[in-house]
C-alpha cells in the first residue's frame, strides 16, 4: 500500500500541472526580483540564498558568497560613478524554465531602462537564473545578465 501511495505522489508531483505551478512559481520569482533589483537593489538580496552567485557585465564581474548582496552594492556604486539613474527591468514573455526537484534552471530575455546623465537608454539581453525550492518558496541561487551584441 505504501508503493502505492509513495507511486501517486511521485505521479503528482511530476504531472504537467505540478510543472506548470512549479514554472508558474518560478516566474513569479523572477518578476518580482526583476521589479525590485534595479529600483530598490539593497532590499533585492532578500530574493537570493544567503550563499549566491552573480556575473555581470560590470567590474569586478563575478560576486561570490553573499554574491546578490555584493553586487547590489557594486550597482549602486557604478549608479553613482557613472550618473545612471531611474533603471528598471522589464522580462519577456518567453523564456525556458527547467525544473529538476527543488532547483530550477530559467532563461528569460529581459530589457534593462536607465538614464545616463539625464538620457535614455536600454540594455537588451538574456537573464539566466539557477533557483532552489525550499520553505520559503523559491530562491535565487545565482543568475547572469548576458547582453547582447
Amino acid at each position: 500500500m505504501r508503493a502505492v501511495i509513495l507511486g501517486l505522489a511521485i505521479a503528482v508531483a511530476a504531472s504537467p500541472a505540478s510543472a506548470a505551478v512549479n514554472n508558474r512559481d518560478v516566474r513569479s520569482t523572477v518578476e518580482a526580483y526583476a521589479r525590485i533589483t534595479l529600483t530598490d537593489p539593497l532590499r533585492s538580496a532578500g530574493y537570493c540564498e544567503a550563499d549566491s552567485t552573480v556575473v555581470d557585465e560590470f567590474a569586478p564581474h563575478l560576486w561570490r558568497g553573499a554574491g546578490c548582496a555584493n553586487w547590489a552594492k557594486s550597482f549602486v556604486a557604478m549608479e553613482r560613478q557613472e550618473g545612471i539613474a531611474a533603471c528598471s527591468a522589464a522580462v519577456g514573455a518567453k523564456g525556458k524554465v527547467t525544473v529538476e526537484g527543488d532547483v530550477a534552471y530559467a532563461v528569460y530575455p529581459a530589457t534593462v531602462s536607465c538614464t545616463r546623465h539625464g538620457k535614455a537608454f536600454a540594455d537588451h539581453g538574456v537573464w539566466t537564473f539557477v533557483m532552489h525550492k525550499g520553505g520559503a518558496g523559491w530562491k535565487i541561487a545565482s543568475w547572469t545578465w548576458s547582453a547582447l551584441p
